[in-house]
């Protein structure tokens, strides 16, 4: 019997996966059954109720019909690792609340999957670890509520941590919830200070509904996670750099610190990176960190840096560099 019922949840999960009839022999090849199998099971779960529609014919199938979309089917076995793969990310990015043991819930998910299913699971979750770097831990109740006001377009009051200090409160019109790296950002319109600001989610402390319903604000680009990128690696440092890179962005996708450039695609060979920071040389470091070719873009007093760092570098490496003091 529960062998029977599960092959009865394949095969609503075979029908919920396709946009188009599939055929008794398709079924029965997805399965491992017999086309029999696949016309017993079929006509008693319409008769316990489900929606499926039926074609007959060389031509015909089965498809769930309109509005017979079915809320829990089994995944397949890509998609089981897809969601375990993805309860491991979650913990390792930070994201916690007191309510959450993700081990717990890993062993939720693995107590409903059918026998076949549950040893490929098990050899991920037994076998499979994530590097858990010392980061600020998000609460998923502030994803959630976040998500909700953006959804609602609903203003809220916030309070904010800024390098160890509380801001004063805030109106704010909250746009997107952006995850780069390993933090959580809130984009959002302040409507004090008229412009658009990016928040760490991790350090709201506190938020609520203002009962204020506002208009939605084009973004200065189509893109929000990689406006809100862009910004962060940029905005707040007086030297900033643009370089062109002779490698693709995927290519150079994780090798810089997080958060410290942003990385635009030129074509399947090269890329821009934009970045900044506090000094031309902690940009310098940035952007040897690759080892990869590059050249500067803008602006032009970074390629004079780059010069002169390459003399000194150029004299040290000869031994040829005064001992003490600077070089002229």
């Amino acid at each position: 019997m529960a062998d029977y019922l599960e092959r009865g949840i394949e095969v609503l999960g075979a029908l919920q996966r396709s946009s188009e009839y599939l055929s008794a022999a398709e079924l029965a090849n997805r399965l491992g059954i017999t086309t029999r199998s696949v016309r017993r099971i079929i006509a008693d779960l319409k008769h316990i109720g489900f929606g499926i529609e039926s074609v007959p014919g060389p031509h015909g199938g089965y498809r769930l019909g309109p509005g017979k979309r079915i809320a829990l089917l089994l995944p397949s076995e890509n998609e089981i690792v897809a969601l375990l793969a993805g309860l491991q990310s979650a913990a390792a990015m930070g994201l916690q609340d007191p309510d959450i043991d993700h081990q717990d819930l890993t062993e939720k998910l693995l107590r409903v999957l059918p026998q076949k299913h549950r040893s490929a699971a098990l050899d991920l979750s037994r076998y499979v670890e994530s590097y858990r770097p010392p980061i600020p831990t998000t609460s998923a109740r502030s994803l959630r509520e976040l998500a909700k006001y953006c959804r609602l377009r609903m203003t809220l009051e916030i309070t904010y941590t800024s390098d160890g200090v509380e801001e004063p409160a805030q109106l704010v019109e909250p746009h997107r919830i952006v995850q780069n790296e390993y933090l959580w950002y809130l984009l959002a319109w302040n409507q004090q200070s008229r412009c658009w600001r990016h928040y760490r989610v991790d350090r709201i402390t506190s938020m609520r509904a203002a009962s204020k319903r506002f208009v939605q604000r084009e973004l200065p680009t189509l893109d929000a996670a990689g406006f809100t990128v862009n910004t962060i690696a940029t905005a707040p440092y007086a030297y900033r750099v643009e370089a062109v890179f002779a490698a693709s962005a995927e290519e150079l996708a994780g090798s810089f610190p997080p958060d410290s450039v942003h990385i635009e695609a030129i074509d399947d060979h090269s890329c821009v990176v934009h970045t900044g920071a506090a000094s031309y040389e902690i940009v310098a470091v940035y952007l040897l960190a690759p080892g990869v070719p590059f050249s500067i873009r803008y602006p032009a007093e970074m390629r004079q840096h780059m010069l002169d760092s390459a003399r000194r570098l150029w004299a040290a490496a000869e031994g040829t560099a005064p001992a003490s003091g600077k070089q002229k």
